[in-house]
């Protein structure tokens, strides 16, 4: 199989993965991450630097309870829950019976729970390095033989991370393009932003997508 082959069918295999991310969302639930930055705010009051510590947390309670009221204001392609950081490895493993899901205050609301198995997560955070095997020269059916090497090749580097709204699957694994899975929180003039604009441009990239 040749080298142009191999690249096309990966592209038809990433357009058709992106296609069935897309219509699972839809039908699904979006959770989106919080953010707690505990364990620093922790260290800073073990350390009597508790006025700093106070700063973090208000700074954290405003910047989450941003990003709650502008999903809830600009955000309408799927149903979307909120938790806090130190719930990700129940969301990670399906025991969603186990997270305190948030209401608009950021309390842990026992009235809210998930029964849908279909479901994203999404945060605001820093876009991961795309990776890309060298599968060019490896015989058709040989992909996971370990006497073929096929190490990964990373294109970007980390300078060409950025601040994003990003959506990820329900191990908090970056989705890829084609899919539109995130939203940047700076503009081409690197002019921040605000977090409404970011949720609703990602609204609209993803309503953009599933019509296309």
């Amino acid at each position: 199989m040749s080298i142009q082959t191999n690249a096309q069918s990966r592209s038809v295999l990433k357009s058709q993965n992106a296609r069935e991310h897309i219509k699972n969302l839809k039908e699904g639930v979006l959770l989106v991450r919080l953010h707690t930055k505990q364990k620093s705010i922790d260290a800073l009051k073990a350390s009597d630097r508790h006025t700093q510590a106070e700063q973090i947390e208000k700074k954290v309670r405003e910047e989450n309870l941003e990003l709650v009221n502008a999903i809830k204001s600009s955000f309408s392609f799927c149903p979307v829950y909120f938790f806090y950081s130190h719930d990700s490895k129940f969301v990670a493993e399906g025991e969603l019976e186990k997270v305190g899901f948030l209401n608009h205050k950021l309390e842990i609301d026992p009235s809210i729970s998930l029964d849908s198995a279909n479901y994203y997560t999404a945060e605001m955070g820093l876009i991961e390095q795309n990776t890309k095997r060298t599968v060019e020269n490896i015989p058709t059916g040989q992909e996971d033989n370990p006497n073929y090497r096929h190490e990964p090749k990373y294109y970007g580097g980390s300078n060409m991370r950025f601040h994003a709204f990003i959506i990820k699957n329900d191990e908090f694994q970056q989705l890829e393009r084609p899919f539109p899975y995130y939203s940047r929180t700076m503009n081409s003039f690197f002019l921040k932003k605000s977090t409404e604009e970011v949720i609703e441009r990602m609204n609209q990239k993803l309503f953009k997508f599933l019509a296309g």
